[in-house]
């Protein structure tokens, strides 16, 4: 999951030079409570530590668990 973490952060980071503006990077799983959430919030502390500036949102964390 390391290497999927730091390569996402660094596309993220090149996009936002080239773009010039904010870059939105997606992450989901089925339920959006457990990996979409680990998976966001690594990503996010790489790009803060990278000194870029960002903004986290949780769209589907406090949802009700899905049901099979």
């Amino acid at each position: 999951m390391a290497a999927v973490v730091r390569r996402t952060a660094q596309l993220a980071a090149e996009l936002t030079t080239t773009a010039g503006g904010p870059v939105t990077v997606a992450v989901g799983c089925v339920g959006g409570r457990h990996r979409s959430v680990a998976m966001a919030d690594a990503i996010a502390t790489e790009l803060a530590d990278a000194g870029l500036p960002v903004a986290l949102v949780h769209r589907d964390v406090d949802r009700p668990v899905i049901q099979r």
